[in-house]
């Protein structure tokens, strides 16, 4: 299982259901960042506190450089990864039933099942955000959610 990472919320709530994915369905996740054209890499000292803060001590994140949703997909295809996981934190605004450019174009264009997790999986437990989520949505999806 390729599990995407990129240190925001929404990669937090896909590592959490990567886990328990992984428990469930006997896959051995893989962390992986992709750093694009000019972002900063981060340092181990960065990528340790994350994974400390995520409950991942001991884990390690593979780096790579590209654009994500390409490398993510071509490392997903090359290795013998069954399911690619990744968040959906739709950076261009909010955007409660639509996920992230990147999560998006992996959905259509992955060679294996991808799972999008979106960043409300992280809500504390006993809060549902279904009803944030369907309070936004269209009208043929809130007739849905109230079912």
């Amino acid at each position: 299982m390729v599990v995407g990472v990129d240190f925001s919320d929404g990669a937090a709530a896909a590592v959490v259901e990567a886990k328990l994915l992984a428990e469930q369905l006997g896959l051995d996740p893989q962390l992986v960042h992709v750093v694009e054209d000019g972002a900063k890499t981060p340092g181990p000292l960065e990528i340790g506190a994350w994974l400390r803060a995520h409950g991942l001590e001991g884990s390690t994140i593979l780096v790579l450089r590209g654009v994500a949703w390409i490398e993510l997909g071509r490392l997903a295809s090359s290795s013998a990864s069954r399911l690619l996981v990744v968040g959906s934190h739709g950076r261009s605004g909010f955007q409660p039933l639509e996920p992230g450019r990147t999560a998006m174009r992996l959905a259509l264009r992955s060679p294996i099942p991808v799972v999008v997790v979106p960043v409300s999986r992280m809500m504390v437990p006993g809060e549902s955000p279904a009803e944030e989520l369907i309070e936004h949505a269209p009208e043929g999806f809130r007739r849905l959610g109230k079912q």
